[in-house]
């Protein structure tokens, strides 16, 4: 996950994350497993995770006072173990991973079990919009459920600036774009601060801003075929979609210095601007996460009255209301009636606002979204949970040569812009690398030298 590496490199603490403690609200009971199913000797459900060991252990605290059935959560987050667990006999009963992509992966392998035949699919579809479940799906097969996500398509302002420009904020790219051009004239301060510096993972920032345009102009199709190289980084609506990212990084009036500023900035520092008693910039746009970050920088300030959130705006109606983020799935390796127990309490509300309490952010659309505390993470939340489309982060579904490759590439996209041509030779050199990816030849070519 790219925001899990950037933690890495930042030595951000997590803790950070967690803005919410809040009680609890029981409201819905889930669904009893199929009769007939195979039932463990043990009846300890054993789980594997990424998620905070102590956060989820009281969602599994609470499911097991329910049933009676015991648990077990162990903070492994391998991929290499989940790929190779069938094999060797040590796979956990569920595991809740970070990596979309492992969920094809294993379930295109015949190891995972179908959660269609015993999942409540009343309380699924009633919980979760169409876009999430369908992220659950491989092949049409349902694989597994989003218990924890987060928004990556928010931009940030100042409320209280805009109401004394008496400004509107954007819905659509056009009207952002409008109001970028209405910024740059009549104040003279340029309306976007966005930073790309973060040490060993700097261009991630920018990739954020390329999947967002990405998503909103060409569609989850496209979005995905990309992913999987089932479509080269040339085709006709992926380059189609540079045109918006020139709209922005091709102007150096609208970025807080430039050009410069932009590729020179370490991503934190240029959370703040909008947010100073003199605004050196009005918009920035980030993931949720730098709500903690403002809160911590600019203690006085209130979050909705200081500082708000508003949706990444919509570029085409056809793909409206969609939403980039991150977050973790759960899988079934095993099969048994306790399995099927867990499984369906995360689905639902009770599990979802323990969650919830913790300081976490849930896909689940009928929580009582009063559990948010804090107004942006209740606004972010909202647009997550009742997106019409959710992917997650395109470049956290490359390998790990191709990602990084891609991070390394966007300084040169925005120097590139607005020469469109030269923007193409970006794209033209990101499948180059795609096609032949240096770790699967490197090591042939030296061994033919050697």
């Amino acid at each position: 996950m790219k925001f899990m590496r950037l933690l890495l490199v930042l030595g951000v603490d997590i803790a950070m994350l967690a803005i919410l403690k809040v009680g609890l609200n029981w409201q819905q009971a889930w669904a009893k497993p199929a009769a007939g199913q195979k039932i463990s000797l043990s009846q300890v459900v054993n789980v594997t995770g990424c998620v905070d060991e102590t956060q989820f252990q009281s969602v599994l605290d609470e499911f097991t006072t329910r049933t009676g059935i015991n648990t077990q959560y162990d903070h492994v987050c391998d991929k290499d173990q989940l790929r190779n667990c069938s094999e060797n006999l040590d796979c956990p009963d569920i595991a809740i991973v970070s990596w979309p992509d492992m969920l094809s992966e294993l379930g295109e392998a015949g190891k995972l079990v179908d959660l269609s035949p015993f999942i409540s699919t009343t309380v699924l579809n009633t919980n979760y919009a169409d876009t999430w479940i369908d992220q659950g799906k491989a092949n049409g097969t349902l694989y597994g459920i989003w218990f924890n996500a987060s928004n990556k398509s928010l931009v940030w302002y100042d409320p209280s600036e805009f109401s004394t420009h008496s400004w509107l904020t954007p819905t659509s790219w056009t009207e952002m774009m409008t109001l970028s051009e209405v910024i740059s004239n009549t104040t003279g301060t340029p309306p976007w601060s966005i930073g790309n510096e973060s040490g060993g993972a700097t261009g991630w920032p920018l990739t954020d801003w390329f999947e967002n345009i990405l998503l909103r102009s060409a569609g989850p199709d496209i979005y995905d075929g990309l992913i999987a190289h089932d479509i080269p980084w040339t085709h006709t609506e992926v380059i189609s979609a540079l045109t918006y990212f020139d709209d922005i990084f091709g102007n150096e009036a609208y970025q807080v210095g430039g050009k410069s500023g932009t590729l020179n900035t370490f991503f934190v520092d240029a959370i703040y601007p909008p947010f100073e008693v003199v605004p050196e910039a009005y918009l920035h746009s980030q993931a949720i996460f730098v709500e903690s970050i403002i809160k911590n920088h600019f203690p006085t300030q209130t979050p909705g009255v200081d500082f708000a959130v508003i949706p990444f705006p919509d570029i085409g109606s056809v793909y409206a209301n969609a939403v980039v983020g991150v977050g973790d799935i759960a899988m079934v390796f095993t099969d048994t009636t306790e399995v099927h127990s867990l499984i369906n309490f995360l689905i639902t509300v009770d599990a979802a606002e323990i969650w919830i309490g913790e300081g976490n952010l849930s896909p689940n659309r009928n929580v009582d979204e009063n559990l948010y505390t804090d107004p942006n993470v209740r606004d972010a939340a909202n647009y997550m949970a009742n997106a019409n489309i959710v992917r997650f982060d395109l470049s956290d579904q490359l390998s790990t040569d191709m990602s990084i490759y891609m991070w390394s590439q966007m300084d040169d996209l925005v120097q590139a812009a607005p020469d469109r041509e030269a923007m193409e030779e970006v794209f033209a050199r990101m499948e180059a690398r795609a096609t032949h990816p240096y770790h699967i030849y490197l090591p042939t070519l030296l061994g033919a030298i050697e």
